[in-house]
């Protein structure tokens, strides 16, 4: 693999564990600090859907996308986590990103957060 291919890998891997959240409180905490500059100009729709995975389970999953006709490009995560009422699915971050024209995807892994089967990390 060369080295631009693996720094790229290595700086989504690190967006990607900066951007989980611990709770719903600090996600919120978070959005109001971040200054982004794109300003939010969609609504945006919010569905939960029980998706089947591997091995036949259904895995909990939550979608976020901009009102209006698509194709919208999509952020996609999968976790482990969940936390309280809101499962620890950066609400406010689902909410920032559609209200942007992206949409935002956080599907549990198998046995978490409402996902059908037994969790078994590898």
């Amino acid at each position: 693999m060369n080295f631009s291919l693996r720094l790229i890998r290595l700086f989504l891997g690190a967006m990607f564990i900066c951007c989980l959240s611990s709770t719903q409180s600090a996600s919120a905490q978070m959005m109001r600090k971040m200054n982004f500059s794109i300003d939010p100009t969609y609504e945006y729709t919010f569905q939960e859907l029980m998706i089947e995975g591997g091995e036949g389970y259904k895995l909990f999953t939550k979608i976020y996308l901009p009102e209006g006709k698509g194709p919208w490009p999509v952020v996609m995560t999968r976790t482990p986590y969940a936390y309280g009422e809101n499962k620890g699915d950066n609400v406010s971050l689902g909410q920032e990103y559609a209200k942007r024209g992206l949409g935002y995807v956080v599907q549990y892994c198998r046995g978490k957060g409402g996902s059908e089967g037994f969790y078994r990390p590898k």
